[in-house]
């Protein structure tokens, strides 16, 4: 189960970031949207435009987490959640210190 986890996860950052980009205006395509180009863009991107994109970024990933990870092994009673909800917690945190970070430029 532990390497489907990984393995359903690689696609949801990447399905994440994609629907996050084009939600606010940027054009492209999802096989050009890895997590790595993803933070490129946010760190070139002036401050509000990041916020805005990791938030958007964050709100899909949960959709996409609960759809496809968290729903059906509460279901299933599955004991791999904890491993999901590990890692969920991990990305929030990175997610809100980048956020915290950006909103301290703004501010100043």
């Amino acid at each position: 189960m532990t390497s489907n986890i990984k393995e359903i996860s690689q696609k949801i950052i990447p399905l994440s970031a994609f629907n996050s980009l084009n939600e606010n205006g940027f054009k492209v395509f999802s096989h050009e949207v890895d997590e790595r180009t993803f933070y490129e863009i946010v760190e070139k991107a002036d401050p509000f435009t990041s916020v805005s994109l990791l938030r958007s970024f964050y709100m899909y990933y949960k959709i996409y987490l609960n759809k496809y990870f968290i729903k059906p092994l509460l279901l299933k009673k599955c004991p791999s959640i904890l491993e999901v909800l590990e890692n969920e917690k991990s990305l929030k945190t990175k997610v809100n210190r980048i956020i915290n970070s950006l909103e301290r430029k703004i501010i100043h």
